[in-house]
């Protein structure tokens, strides 16, 4: 592990600073909050997933007791379309196009819930329902209904180095999959809410559930044609993100009816809306042939990537972008030819999700380089040995990896580990059970995630304040989404600052008081923001050592400093090469899985993982993330699937989106990390928050083909697939 003995802040595993409020149940969530003279909000929804809406008549709504307002499309004041990204396509209320089932075309407004739900009943609308298109396919048929005047291709990205052709002409071996991939629900136990206070006649505060407070602001300001001065966004406790919040226009609409009302407005969503209206991780059907020389060392490597966008951009662009960039793997490949689409759908819109695009190519290539090293006759370890990125190899971006990458070590270290296994627990050979009944296997996944935003200087900012009682405040703008980005940022600080913890208090996303510096997302907060807060750190530190301050009496300004930090990320040129991330975080996970040949259930029994993500800030909150993403990768590759008919979601609840429950997490995880130092982020570190979820499905994937010899290419590998593979 890389050492962090010479600190004493960051390297411990102290506790969240959140912790305790929440376990008492003290945590203020956006459902929780409650203002005097507070209404409530409820959307009216198409029930139609494609149609021309003709008229709302909200004339028998307003006639309800409690109904205090129900507001259209004609009631937003400035422009009606959110979006991310740099894509404002979505409104908040219809204006005239439906394009998603639930798409709201009004909000009713009332005293109460009950009030809110029966006025949504009463509200009359009037719609021509139009053809839908479902999936990608039926979208880019030349017949196919357009869902925008630019038509239904939301994204097209591509990376080219070297001649493809070419190395296939000479390979030895040519390898040819198609994967997919299906919609994935978020599956955060808190519901999607918001409220909103009219400050004056002139300005507004926004609570939200979100994993970023500044562009929401923007889109609030843009709804309302407001300067964003206008507009205080909080980002309130959130009940499980996993990059799922904020939902835009929720957000927009209570700050419009509370404007409108003159009075506080909350909405919170059902979960059946949750399920049906707000994003997922986008499906995929991923085509990738590799081109193998006979020592099964890679040649060549041709990707065709098709996602379903659904009804608008959202996240797409990007999603999309970091897919085409990641659908390799850690390899080094001299020709690539890969290209990736986003296509609109009548489906609701997927947005960003842990992993971000990642884990439905990693899904496809890690299982593609277990089919190669089998017809090379070679050990999968093996393979992915003689591949890896090592130093001063470039990706198929054309990015030379830095001095120090892990990735081989991690390679090496879990083959150490299995071999370890072998040598006191061998599995039985394919197809034979063990005395427990099971068939065992091992199954491996490797994996690399840049950390930041994609193609963009990523910037961070922070602000450190120094309070009259010696202690300081830190001030950043992202919020802590539930993986602790709070204690980690209060730790670079207490160790640049050199003062014990917890000598430093955190502000996070409150637009009254903190810079704007991205979203929680994109494993960016302990690389990128943590880099600033390291600096502004430094400079009070500098300023206090030299005498600073100590002239301070009360009534004084506080002393403050800010930084910011820039990564040395570019953009891509039209053959997509570039260097797109600052740094990357690299790992390997080997999963054990147990598969009953009676009934095709399978079960993970045992996780091994080796991470190459430099000085761990918080040992505690490392393994956190790491159980969170393999339980979450454990339900990606077993049981999780949104089912969609029209554009219907089938499964809209917890009763029937199956999900890992207690049960199907006992399996013990095992992660070490290996020497590295070729991190960006405060002390070397990188972030972990989404590679830990990324290998998971993959490594299972692999280990039920050792276990039982059925090779699957379609997430989920449910109990009633493997049960008919075995029966073949």
């Amino acid at each position: 592990m890389a050492t962090t003995s010479t600190l004493t802040a960051v390297g411990r595993p102290f506790e969240r600073l959140d912790g305790e409020r929440k376990a008492r149940g003290q945590a203020l969530y956006a459902a929780d909050i409650e203002l005097p003279s507070m209404l409530h909000g409820r959307l009216v929804r198409s029930p139609h997933a494609h149609a021309r809406l003709l008229g709302v008549d909200p004339s028998a709504a307003l006639a309800v007791p409690g109904v205090v307002a129900v507001l259209t499309a004609k009631d937003v004041p400035g422009r009606n379309a959110v979006g991310s990204r740099g894509v404002q396509d979505q409104p908040i209320l219809v204006t005239d196009h439906v394009r998603f089932l639930g798409e709201p075309v009004a909000m009713v407004v009332a005293e109460s819930v009950a009030a809110a739900t029966q006025g949504t009943a009463k509200v009359k609308v009037d719609y021509e329902p139009l053809r839908g298109v479902f999936t990608p396919e039926e979208a880019l048929a030349p017949d196919a209904p357009a869902l925008f005047e630019r038509g239904n291709l939301c994204h097209q990205a591509r990376t080219r180095r070297g001649d493809f052709d070419a190395a296939r002409r000479q390979a030895a071996l040519v390898v040819t999959n198609v994967y997919r991939t299906p919609m994935v629900d978020h599956a955060f136990l808190e519901p999607h809410a918001a409220v909103a206070r009219p400050d004056g006649g002139d300005a507004v505060t926004v609570w939200v559930t979100a994993k970023t407070v500044h562009p929401m602001m923007d889109e609030i300001s843009r709804i309302l044609g407001w300067p964003k001065e206008k507009v205080r966004v909080i980002a309130a406790t959130v009940g499980g993100s996993f990059g799922g919040k904020p939902e835009i226009p929720l957000g927009c609409l209570v700050a419009l009816a509370a404007v409108r009302t003159g009075r506080p407005v909350k909405m919170v969503y059902t979960r059946e809306e949750t399920f049906q209206t707000s994003a997922k991780r986008h499906p995929y059907v991923v085509r990738l042939t590799h081109a193998m020389a006979a020592d099964g060392h890679i040649l060549g490597l041709h990707a065709d990537i098709t996602a379903d966008a659904g009804a608008y951009t959202t996240e797409s662009r990007a999603v999309v972008g970091r897919a085409v960039g990641h659908c390799a793997g850690p390899y080094y490949i001299p020709n690539v030819d890969v290209e990736g689409r986003a296509v609109f759908t009548n489906n609701p819109a997927p947005g960003a999700m842990r992993g971000y695009g990642v884990p439905q190519v990693a899904f496809a290539h890690e299982i593609q380089m277990d089919i190669i090293a089998a017809r090379l006759g070679l050990d999968p370890v093996e393979v992915r040995l003689r591949n890896v990125l090592k130093p001063g190899l470039p990706t198929i971006t054309g990015q030379p990896v830095l001095e120090g990458v892990g990735a081989e070590a991690c390679l090496l270290r879990i083959r150490e580990l299995l071999a370890a296994e072998d040598a006191t627990d061998p599995c039985p050979p394919q197809g034979v059970p063990d005395r427990n009944g099971e068939l065992l296997g091992w199954g491996v996944a490797t994996f690399y995630y840049g950390n930041g935003r994609t193609a963009v200087e990523d910037v961070g900012r922070a602000r450190i304040r120094r309070e009259a009682d010696g202690s300081f405040t830190l001030f950043v703008g992202v919020p802590d989404v539930g993986q602790g980005s709070d204690t980690i940022l209060a730790q670079v600080a207490c160790e640049e600052l050199r003062v014990p913890w917890p000598a430093v208090k955190v502000i996070s996303a409150d637009t009254a008081h903190t810079l704007e510096t991205g979203p929680s997302s994109a494993s960016r907060v302990t690389v990128v923001v943590g880099r600033a807060v390291q600096e502004a750190a430094r400079r009070m530190r500098e300023f206090l050592d030299s005498g600073g301050g100590a002239d301070w009496r009360p009534g004084d300004p506080l002393p403050e400093m800010a930084a910011e930090y820039r990564t040395d990320s570019t953009s891509l040129d039209k053959n997509g090469q570039g260097s797109p991330y600052g740094t990357y975080t690299y790992g390997v996970q080997a999963v054990k899985v147990g598969v009953d040949p009676r009934t095709g259930k399978v079960a993970v029994r045992k996780v091994l993982a080796a991470y190459d993500v430099g000085p761990i800030v918080n040992p505690l909150l490392f393994q956190g993330q790491v159980e969170g993403g393999v339980t979450g990768g454990v339900g990606y590759a077993l049981f999780e699937g949104i089912r969609l008919t029209e554009g219907r979601v089938a499964n809209p609840n917890f009763h029937t989106y199956l999900l890992p429950t207690a049960l199907d997490s006992t399996a013990p995880v095992l992660a070490e990390t290996v020497e590295s130092h070729d991190g960006a982020g405060p002390f070397g570190a990188k972030g972990i928050g989404e590679p830990a979820s990324i290998p998971t499905a993959p490594a299972i994937a692999n280990a039920i083909h050792r276990a039982t010899g059925g090779r699957f290419f379609e997430l989920p590998i449910t109990m009633e697939k493997v049960y008919r593979a075995l029966r073949r």
